[in-house]
């Protein structure tokens, strides 16, 4: 209906992900643009309540509620998600992958974790990331550049201290 209508079609060089949440939400709600705003202004606010909780589990509650009320309010994130574009996923996405990245840490440092749950959670890491990179290519290169920037250095520490204790 939009091609007769006579909106323009994705550029087929862009990523096309975007475009089709957009198209599913139209063709579920209908092809109000106010509904993609709606869906948009919903991610925002789970991209707080997701900010919450990556601080609360890195800092502490206080820390908490001021990275969600960063994020919530942040005059860019009420303009992003009032508008008909990605950037809102963008950030749930982010924001998704530093949350599932805990949480395999912590199910890694959990005895009681049983294999087939870490390989779920890692596999969510993985899919959050893969589309946060499809959605926006330097969020996760960023993403990725910031796990190996942490991830190196501790094996590499680990790799030392195991030495120590063999010796």
């Amino acid at each position: 209906n939009a091609w007769a209508a006579g909106v323009e079609l994705p550029d087929p060089e862009m990523s096309f992900e975007y475009f089709a949440v957009v198209g599913a939400i139209y063709r579920l709600l209908g092809a109000q643009p106010i509904y993609q705003i709606l869906v948009n202004c919903w991610m925002a606010g789970i991209t707080a309540l997701l900010a919450y909780l990556v601080a609360r589990e890195l800092f502490d509650r206080r820390a908490a509620r001021w990275a969600a009320g960063l994020v919530g309010f942040w005059p860019s994130s009420w303009i992003w998600s009032s508008m008909l574009m990605k950037d809102a996923l963008g950030w749930l996405l982010m924001f998704s992958a530093l949350w599932l990245a805990l949480d395999v840490l912590r199910a890694r440092l959990s005895a009681q974790t049983q294999l087939p749950a870490l390989i779920g959670r890692m596999a969510a890491l993985a899919l959050a990331a893969i589309l946060l990179a499809r959605c926006r290519f330097y969020l996760g290169f960023a993403f990725a550049l910031a796990a190996v920037a942490v991830c190196l250095p501790a094996a590499i520490l680990a790799g030392a201290r195991q030495r120590v204790q063999d010796a």
